[in-house]
Protein backbone atom coordinates (compact mmCIF):
# COMPACT_ATOMS: atom_id res chain seq x y z
CA UNK A 1 0.00 0.00 0.00
CA UNK A 2 3.13 2.32 0.72
CA UNK A 3 4.94 2.03 -2.22
CA UNK A 4 1.91 2.49 -4.45
CA UNK A 5 0.97 5.95 -2.46
CA UNK A 6 4.48 6.73 -2.70
CA UNK A 7 4.38 6.22 -6.48
CA UNK A 8 0.85 8.03 -7.21
CA UNK A 9 2.58 11.18 -4.71
CA UNK A 10 5.70 10.80 -7.17
CA UNK A 11 3.29 10.91 -10.36
CA UNK A 12 1.23 14.41 -8.61
CA UNK A 13 4.33 16.12 -8.29
CA UNK A 14 5.66 15.09 -11.93
CA UNK A 15 2.21 16.06 -12.97
CA UNK A 16 2.64 19.56 -11.24
CA UNK A 17 6.14 20.08 -12.38
CA UNK A 18 5.89 19.51 -15.66
CA UNK A 19 2.20 22.00 -15.48
CA UNK A 20 4.28 24.89 -13.88
CA UNK A 21 7.10 24.58 -16.17
CA UNK A 22 4.54 24.76 -19.33
CA UNK A 23 2.49 27.68 -17.50
CA UNK A 24 5.80 29.93 -16.61
CA UNK A 25 7.26 29.08 -20.79
CA UNK A 26 3.88 29.43 -22.14
CA UNK A 27 2.97 32.86 -20.10
CA UNK A 28 6.45 34.14 -21.32
CA UNK A 29 6.39 33.27 -24.83
CA UNK A 30 2.93 34.22 -25.39
CA UNK A 31 3.65 37.50 -24.02
CA UNK A 32 6.81 37.95 -26.24
CA UNK A 33 5.04 36.48 -29.44
CA UNK A 34 1.79 39.31 -28.74
CA UNK A 35 4.24 41.97 -27.93
CA UNK A 36 5.96 41.67 -31.39
CA UNK A 37 2.97 40.94 -32.75
CA UNK A 38 1.35 44.30 -31.68
CA UNK A 39 4.67 45.90 -32.73
CA UNK A 40 4.22 44.89 -36.30
CA UNK A 41 0.65 45.42 -36.26
CA UNK A 42 0.91 49.12 -35.40
CA UNK A 43 3.77 49.48 -37.67
CA UNK A 44 2.18 48.18 -40.47
CA UNK A 45 -0.64 50.18 -39.73
CA UNK A 46 1.98 53.52 -39.87
CA UNK A 47 3.22 52.17 -43.04
CA UNK A 48 -0.16 51.42 -44.30
CA UNK A 49 -1.64 54.88 -43.45
CA UNK A 50 1.75 56.96 -44.97
CA UNK A 51 0.92 54.89 -48.35
CA UNK A 52 -2.09 55.80 -48.69
CA UNK A 53 -2.18 59.43 -48.00
CA UNK A 54 0.96 59.30 -50.49
CA UNK A 55 -1.25 57.60 -53.18
CA UNK A 56 -4.34 59.80 -52.89
CA UNK A 57 -1.97 62.65 -53.02
CA UNK A 58 -0.57 62.19 -56.27
CA UNK A 59 -3.74 61.18 -57.71
CA UNK A 60 -4.83 64.26 -56.77
CA UNK A 61 -2.06 66.16 -58.48
CA UNK A 62 -2.48 64.56 -61.27
CA UNK A 63 -6.02 65.68 -61.68
CA UNK A 64 -4.48 68.88 -61.25
CA UNK A 65 -1.83 68.50 -63.96
CA UNK A 66 -4.53 67.17 -66.31
CA UNK A 67 -6.07 70.70 -66.56
CA UNK A 68 -9.11 70.18 -63.71
CA UNK A 69 -9.98 72.64 -61.77
CA UNK A 70 -9.39 72.57 -58.01
CA UNK A 71 -13.28 72.82 -57.08
CA UNK A 72 -13.78 69.92 -59.38
CA UNK A 73 -11.07 67.87 -57.53
CA UNK A 74 -12.20 68.48 -54.07
CA UNK A 75 -15.55 67.43 -55.80
CA UNK A 76 -14.48 63.95 -57.02
CA UNK A 77 -12.29 63.08 -53.88
CA UNK A 78 -15.74 63.94 -51.98
CA UNK A 79 -18.10 61.60 -53.82
CA UNK A 80 -15.39 59.09 -53.68
CA UNK A 81 -14.86 58.87 -49.86
CA UNK A 82 -18.12 60.29 -49.38
CA UNK A 83 -19.90 57.98 -46.09
CA UNK A 84 -17.30 55.31 -46.12
CA UNK A 85 -16.74 54.05 -42.66
CA UNK A 86 -15.15 55.89 -39.94
CA UNK A 87 -15.14 53.55 -37.69
CA UNK A 88 -11.71 51.73 -39.17
CA UNK A 89 -9.91 53.47 -41.79
CA UNK A 90 -10.79 56.83 -43.53
CA UNK A 91 -9.81 59.36 -46.22
CA UNK A 92 -10.10 63.15 -45.47
CA UNK A 93 -8.53 66.30 -46.87
CA UNK A 94 -7.93 69.96 -45.18
CA UNK A 95 -5.81 73.01 -45.97
CA UNK A 96 -2.47 73.85 -43.80
CA UNK A 97 -4.84 76.71 -41.77
CA UNK A 98 -6.76 73.03 -40.21
CA UNK A 99 -10.57 73.54 -42.90
CA UNK A 100 -11.77 70.59 -43.86
CA UNK A 101 -12.38 70.44 -47.71
CA UNK A 102 -13.03 66.67 -47.83
CA UNK A 103 -14.47 64.37 -45.15
CA UNK A 104 -16.86 61.07 -45.12
CA UNK A 105 -19.62 63.12 -43.22
CA UNK A 106 -20.46 66.17 -45.24
CA UNK A 107 -21.66 67.93 -42.25
CA UNK A 108 -17.98 68.43 -41.16
CA UNK A 109 -16.70 70.25 -44.97
CA UNK A 110 -16.13 74.04 -44.15
CA UNK A 111 -15.26 73.67 -40.00
CA UNK A 112 -11.90 74.64 -38.99
CA UNK A 113 -10.43 72.18 -36.20
CA UNK A 114 -10.11 73.67 -33.00
CA UNK A 115 -6.68 74.00 -32.21
CA UNK A 116 -6.41 72.03 -28.55
CA UNK A 117 -8.88 69.75 -30.25
CA UNK A 118 -5.98 66.76 -30.20
CA UNK A 119 -2.51 66.29 -29.94
CA UNK A 120 -0.42 63.95 -32.29
CA UNK A 121 2.78 62.21 -31.09
CA UNK A 122 5.06 61.88 -34.17
CA UNK A 123 7.47 59.35 -35.00
CA UNK A 124 9.66 61.74 -37.12
CA UNK A 125 9.46 65.19 -34.75
CA UNK A 126 10.37 65.39 -30.89
CA UNK A 127 7.64 66.70 -28.81
CA UNK A 128 3.68 66.51 -29.24
CA UNK A 129 2.10 69.25 -31.47
CA UNK A 130 -1.32 69.70 -32.21
CA UNK A 131 -2.85 68.45 -35.12
CA UNK A 132 -3.46 72.14 -36.65
CA UNK A 133 0.17 72.50 -35.98
CA UNK A 134 0.86 69.66 -38.04
CA UNK A 135 -1.29 70.84 -40.80
CA UNK A 136 0.14 74.10 -40.88
CA UNK A 137 3.32 72.15 -41.65
CA UNK A 138 2.55 71.36 -44.87
CA UNK A 139 4.76 68.06 -44.89
CA UNK A 140 4.72 64.73 -44.68
CA UNK A 141 4.38 63.59 -40.93
CA UNK A 142 2.34 61.65 -38.82
CA UNK A 143 2.12 59.66 -35.53
CA UNK A 144 -0.52 58.62 -32.60
CA UNK A 145 -3.34 61.74 -32.72
CA UNK A 146 -4.83 61.61 -28.99
CA UNK A 147 -8.61 63.18 -29.13
CA UNK A 148 -10.17 65.42 -26.28
CA UNK A 149 -13.20 62.86 -26.19
CA UNK A 150 -10.50 59.96 -25.21
CA UNK A 151 -10.26 58.52 -29.02
CA UNK A 152 -7.30 57.99 -30.85
CA UNK A 153 -5.89 57.26 -34.11
CA UNK A 154 -3.60 56.98 -36.42
CA UNK A 155 -2.67 59.44 -38.61
CA UNK A 156 -0.56 60.57 -41.31
CA UNK A 157 -0.43 63.67 -43.77
CA UNK A 158 0.37 64.67 -46.99
CA UNK A 159 0.70 67.88 -48.79
CA UNK A 160 -0.78 68.24 -52.57
CA UNK A 161 1.78 69.84 -54.63
CA UNK A 162 1.07 72.69 -55.61
CA UNK A 163 -1.71 73.83 -53.45
CA UNK A 164 -2.20 74.06 -49.92
CA UNK A 165 -3.46 70.94 -49.34
CA UNK A 166 -3.30 68.17 -46.79
CA UNK A 167 -4.51 64.97 -47.70
CA UNK A 168 -4.70 63.07 -44.38
CA UNK A 169 -4.82 59.27 -43.74
CA UNK A 170 -6.77 57.75 -40.69
CA UNK A 171 -7.05 54.41 -38.65
CA UNK A 172 -9.29 54.31 -35.51
CA UNK A 173 -6.84 52.65 -32.71
CA UNK A 174 -10.02 51.06 -30.93
CA UNK A 175 -10.48 48.86 -34.24
CA UNK A 176 -6.57 47.76 -34.33
CA UNK A 177 -6.96 46.96 -30.64
CA UNK A 178 -10.12 45.03 -31.11
CA UNK A 179 -7.34 43.07 -34.00
CA UNK A 180 -4.84 42.91 -30.89
CA UNK A 181 -7.79 41.35 -28.63
CA UNK A 182 -8.83 39.02 -31.47
CA UNK A 183 -4.96 38.34 -31.53
CA UNK A 184 -4.55 37.77 -28.21
CA UNK A 185 -7.30 35.54 -27.39
CA UNK A 186 -6.24 32.83 -30.40
CA UNK A 187 -2.17 33.05 -28.61
CA UNK A 188 -4.52 32.24 -25.42
CA UNK A 189 -6.07 29.72 -26.96
CA UNK A 190 -3.88 27.98 -28.73
CA UNK A 191 -1.23 28.28 -25.08
CA UNK A 192 -3.86 26.51 -23.30
CA UNK A 193 -4.76 23.93 -26.12
CA UNK A 194 -0.26 22.85 -26.64
CA UNK A 195 -0.20 23.17 -22.84
CA UNK A 196 -2.91 20.73 -22.04
CA UNK A 197 -1.22 18.48 -24.97
CA UNK A 198 2.22 18.94 -24.00
CA UNK A 199 1.19 18.40 -19.70
CA UNK A 200 -0.78 15.51 -21.04
CA UNK A 201 1.47 13.74 -23.34
CA UNK A 202 4.61 14.38 -21.17
CA UNK A 203 2.66 12.51 -18.27
CA UNK A 204 1.85 9.54 -20.29
CA UNK A 205 5.64 9.66 -21.15
CA UNK A 206 6.99 9.61 -17.69
CA UNK A 207 3.93 6.74 -16.60
CA UNK A 208 5.20 4.84 -19.78
CA UNK A 209 9.09 5.43 -18.94
CA UNK A 210 8.53 5.00 -14.96
CA UNK A 211 6.76 1.34 -15.68
CA UNK A 212 9.46 0.22 -18.18
CA UNK A 213 12.20 0.74 -15.57
CA UNK A 214 9.95 -0.84 -13.01
CA UNK A 215 9.69 -3.71 -14.65
CA UNK A 216 13.70 -3.29 -15.76
CA UNK A 217 14.05 -3.12 -12.00
CA UNK A 218 12.05 -5.90 -10.95
CA UNK A 219 13.38 -8.26 -13.40
CA UNK A 220 17.00 -6.83 -12.20
CA UNK A 221 16.43 -7.98 -8.57
CA UNK A 222 14.93 -11.39 -9.32
CA UNK A 223 18.36 -11.82 -11.30
CA UNK A 224 20.16 -10.69 -8.24
CA UNK A 225 18.11 -12.74 -5.81
CA UNK A 226 19.05 -15.83 -8.30
CA UNK A 227 22.34 -14.64 -8.64
CA UNK A 228 22.76 -14.32 -4.63
CA UNK A 229 20.98 -17.76 -4.11
CA UNK A 230 23.77 -19.78 -6.37
CA UNK A 231 26.69 -17.64 -4.96
CA UNK A 232 25.34 -18.87 -1.48
CA UNK A 233 25.13 -22.59 -2.56
CA UNK A 234 29.06 -21.91 -4.07
CA UNK A 235 29.57 -20.67 -0.98
CA UNK A 236 28.58 -23.41 0.71
CA UNK A 237 29.94 -25.98 -1.23
CA UNK A 238 33.45 -24.02 -0.53
CA UNK A 239 32.79 -24.28 2.77
CA UNK A 240 31.89 -27.91 2.54
CA UNK A 241 34.81 -28.91 0.78
CA UNK A 242 37.26 -27.21 2.38
CA UNK A 243 36.06 -29.28 5.42
CA UNK A 244 36.14 -32.56 3.55
CA UNK A 245 39.53 -32.23 1.89
CA UNK A 246 40.72 -30.98 5.49
CA UNK A 247 39.28 -34.40 7.15
CA UNK A 248 40.95 -36.02 3.96
CA UNK A 249 44.06 -34.65 4.64
CA UNK A 250 43.83 -35.65 8.46
CA UNK A 251 42.92 -39.21 7.35
CA UNK A 252 46.02 -39.39 4.74
CA UNK A 253 43.55 -40.48 2.14
CA UNK A 254 44.98 -42.11 -0.87
CA UNK A 255 43.26 -38.93 -2.74
CA UNK A 256 46.62 -37.57 -2.88
CA UNK A 257 49.12 -40.49 -3.90
CA UNK A 258 49.40 -39.46 -7.30
CA UNK A 259 50.22 -36.02 -6.04
CA UNK A 260 53.20 -34.70 -4.67
CA UNK A 261 53.22 -33.36 -0.81
CA UNK A 262 56.22 -31.12 -1.17
CA UNK A 263 57.61 -28.99 -3.44
CA UNK A 264 61.45 -27.35 -4.28
CA UNK A 265 61.38 -23.56 -4.14
CA UNK A 266 64.21 -20.88 -3.72
CA UNK A 267 64.06 -18.14 -1.25
CA UNK A 268 67.06 -15.69 -2.38
CA UNK A 269 69.86 -18.21 -2.91
CA UNK A 270 68.45 -20.86 -0.53
CA UNK A 271 66.73 -24.01 -1.51
CA UNK A 272 63.47 -24.94 0.69
CA UNK A 273 61.18 -28.06 0.22
CA UNK A 274 57.59 -26.67 1.70
CA UNK A 275 54.57 -28.66 2.07
CA UNK A 276 52.35 -28.45 -0.75
CA UNK A 277 49.33 -28.12 2.09
CA UNK A 278 50.66 -24.65 3.28
CA UNK A 279 50.80 -23.22 -0.60
CA UNK A 280 47.83 -20.67 -0.41
CA UNK A 281 48.39 -19.43 -4.14
CA UNK A 282 50.73 -19.55 -6.91
CA UNK A 283 51.32 -16.60 -9.30
CA UNK A 284 52.76 -16.76 -12.70
CA UNK A 285 55.14 -13.85 -14.23
CA UNK A 286 58.10 -13.20 -17.05
CA UNK A 287 58.53 -16.94 -16.68
CA UNK A 288 58.98 -17.20 -12.87
CA UNK A 289 56.37 -18.32 -10.15
CA UNK A 290 55.85 -17.08 -7.05
CA UNK A 291 54.64 -19.35 -4.19
CA UNK A 292 52.63 -17.49 -1.64
CA UNK A 293 52.47 -19.50 1.98
CA UNK A 294 49.45 -19.32 4.55
CA UNK A 295 51.53 -17.75 6.40
CA UNK A 296 52.53 -15.39 3.94
CA UNK A 297 55.63 -16.43 3.10
CA UNK A 298 57.10 -16.27 -0.13
CA UNK A 299 58.80 -18.30 -2.22
CA UNK A 300 59.96 -18.87 -6.21
CA UNK A 301 60.50 -21.87 -8.36
CA UNK A 302 61.24 -21.92 -12.07
CA UNK A 303 58.17 -24.40 -13.25
CA UNK A 304 55.75 -23.40 -15.05
CA UNK A 305 52.10 -23.20 -13.53
CA UNK A 306 51.33 -26.15 -16.38
CA UNK A 307 54.12 -28.13 -14.90
CA UNK A 308 53.14 -27.50 -11.17
CA UNK A 309 49.28 -28.00 -11.58
CA UNK A 310 50.63 -31.51 -12.86
CA UNK A 311 51.96 -32.33 -9.31
CA UNK A 312 49.25 -30.75 -7.20
CA UNK A 313 45.86 -32.34 -5.73
CA UNK A 314 42.85 -31.15 -8.65
CA UNK A 315 40.61 -31.48 -5.42
CA UNK A 316 42.98 -29.33 -3.55
CA UNK A 317 43.92 -26.32 -6.34
CA UNK A 318 42.42 -24.98 -9.14
CA UNK A 319 43.89 -23.15 -12.37
CA UNK A 320 41.52 -19.99 -12.43
CA UNK A 321 43.72 -17.83 -15.23
CA UNK A 322 46.77 -17.53 -16.38
CA UNK A 323 48.64 -16.13 -13.98
CA UNK A 324 47.00 -17.90 -10.46
CA UNK A 325 47.14 -20.98 -9.11
CA UNK A 326 44.48 -20.91 -5.65
CA UNK A 327 44.35 -23.39 -2.56
CA UNK A 328 40.34 -24.24 -1.98
CA UNK A 329 41.71 -23.35 1.72
CA UNK A 330 42.29 -20.09 0.69
CA UNK A 331 39.49 -19.13 -0.98
CA UNK A 332 36.93 -17.00 1.89
CA UNK A 333 34.22 -16.04 -0.13
CA UNK A 334 32.88 -15.69 -3.62
CA UNK A 335 31.06 -12.79 -5.17
CA UNK A 336 29.45 -11.93 -8.18
CA UNK A 337 31.36 -9.36 -10.72
CA UNK A 338 29.95 -8.50 -13.33
CA UNK A 339 27.26 -9.99 -15.73
CA UNK A 340 28.86 -13.64 -15.52
CA UNK A 341 32.01 -12.85 -13.83
CA UNK A 342 33.04 -14.68 -10.22
CA UNK A 343 35.13 -12.64 -7.48
CA UNK A 344 37.33 -13.95 -5.31
CA UNK A 345 38.36 -13.02 -1.88
CA UNK A 346 41.47 -14.64 -0.23
CA UNK A 347 43.17 -15.17 2.60
CA UNK A 348 45.88 -14.74 2.95
CA UNK A 349 44.63 -11.38 0.52
CA UNK A 350 45.78 -10.90 -2.96
CA UNK A 351 46.50 -7.81 -4.17
CA UNK A 352 44.67 -7.53 -7.70
CA UNK A 353 41.18 -8.02 -8.02
CA UNK A 354 40.89 -12.16 -8.70
CA UNK A 355 38.45 -12.70 -10.93
CA UNK A 356 37.17 -16.06 -12.76
CA UNK A 357 35.80 -15.22 -15.82
CA UNK A 358 32.65 -16.23 -17.69
CA UNK A 359 34.31 -19.20 -19.70
CA UNK A 360 35.85 -20.70 -16.87
CA UNK A 361 33.16 -20.05 -14.36
CA UNK A 362 30.99 -23.63 -15.07
CA UNK A 363 34.10 -25.45 -14.57
CA UNK A 364 34.78 -23.67 -11.35
CA UNK A 365 31.06 -24.67 -10.21
CA UNK A 366 31.92 -27.91 -11.24
CA UNK A 367 35.17 -28.40 -9.10
CA UNK A 368 33.34 -27.08 -5.59
CA UNK A 369 30.49 -29.47 -7.01
CA UNK A 370 33.23 -32.39 -6.47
Amino acid sequence: MKPTMKKDNIYLITLAAITTVVIVVGIFSMNYLYKTSESRLLESQMQSRRREAREVSGLLEQQLKSGLSKETVIDNLQRSIENTDTQTEFICMYNTTGIELCHPDPKLIGQRIDENNSTVTGLDFGSPVTFQQLLGKGKVSGGIRSLQDGRSEIVYVHPVAATDWMVASHANLSAINRQLQHLYNQFLLAHLLSGILIVFFSFVAVRLINSRYEQTLESEKFQLSQDIRSLSVLNDQLKENQIRLEAQLNEKSGDETNSKSRMLTYKKDELVSINVGEIAFLFSENATTRVTTFKQEVYHTNLSLDEIMKQLNPKSFFRINRQYIVNIQAIENILRYGNSQLKLVTNPKIEEIVIISKNKVSEFKQWLDT
